[in-house]
């Protein structure tokens, strides 16, 4: 048998060749793999102490057996809590998706749609609950969803007041106090006509005499051409 390295080989010779053994067979040279010398891994065959990178891992050939993922490859793969991605996996961090490029996780690079929410200058994960002065907020896929404190807050002719917040309306100071609305009377400003209250301003007749409100006294002009 005439074999590349060896040369011409009797009969029935056999001799070892790296991860193999070849006999000399009716003129052919065979080979089968030697024992517990080399490894197979996805059809490829390595020898002895051989350092083999498989996905994010080093893994070394000893006694036929491929060792476990022995050492983490540098610069190529990324761990993020005790889980380990390959490289340009794109990877889901909370509210965030992240790359992994050369070993090392990106910044929050672009934030997962329909799951978190932006309120001002934090980020709030679905289901997250927080408060502001008047609402109860929460996060829902995405979307900010808000339920007012009617203990906090007032609503006045579709306008919001924080607590102990004071306001003008009319005749008079109105003030929210644990959801509630009061309000006083405005001295000097406004005019007491039977159960009812008139405008700084307001004119107004009755009988003989056109009335007029000012600074909160009712003044009266007799009308010549009626009485």
């Amino acid at each position: 048998c005439l074999d590349e390295i060896r040369g011409l080989n009797e009969p029935g010779a056999s001799w070892d060749e790296g991860c193999w053994r070849k006999d000399c067979v009716s003129g052919k040279i065979t080979k089968t793999i030697i024992p517990n010398m080399c490894c197979i891994m996805n059809g490829i065959i390595y020898e002895e102490d051989t350092t083999i990178d498989d996905g994010c891992w080093k893994r070394t050939c000893k006694n036929g057996t491929l060792s476990i993922k022995e050492e983490l490859i540098a610069n190529k793969c990324c761990i993020m809590k005790g889980i380990i991605y390959e490289e340009d996996t794109t990877i889901d961090d909370g509210c965030w998706k992240r790359t992994c490029k050369n070993g090392t996780l990106s910044i929050k690079e672009e934030l997962i749609a329909n799951k978190c929410c932006f309120f001002g200058d934090m980020v709030y994960e679905n289901g997250d609950k927080w408060f502001t002065d008047c609402h109860e907020m929460k996060c829902s896929y995405g979307h900010q969803k808000e339920k007012l404190r009617p203990d906090k807050c007032c609503e006045d002719e579709g306008k919001l007041h924080k607590h102990q917040e004071k306001w003008s309306k009319d005749c008079y100071i109105k003030s929210c106090l644990f959801g509630s609305i009061e309000k006083d009377l405005i001295p000097n400003l406004c005019c007491q006509v039977g159960s009812e209250y008139k405008k700084p301003g307001k004119k107004w007749l009755e009988g003989c005499f056109q009335k007029a409100c000012i600074n909160g006294l009712i003044t009266s002009e007799l009308i010549l051409h009626k009485c």
